[in-house]
């Protein structure tokens, strides 16, 4: 099925430690995406590639329209 016309879609990014952590997540389009990251780092960096993994996904899964926070 496609996905809706529009809809939000929600990044983060964390660190502790030294070991990030992102999540994605949508109730719009239905994605619910969180991964532990080996590579060592910090807040900014983990919240960057949260946004590119929200954009990964959204073209993955060929959603347009999508508003991201």
């Amino acid at each position: 099925p496609d996905p809706p016309a529009s809809g939000v879609i929600y990044s983060d990014g964390c660190c502790r430690a030294g070991v990030m952590a992102i999540a994605v997540v949508s109730a719009d389009f239905g994605i619910e995406v969180s991964r532990r990251l080996t590579q060592p780092g910090a807040v900014n960096m983990a919240e960057c590639l949260a946004v590119i993994a929200a954009l990964h996904t959204a073209k993955r899964r060929r959603i347009c329209g999508a508003e991201f926070r």
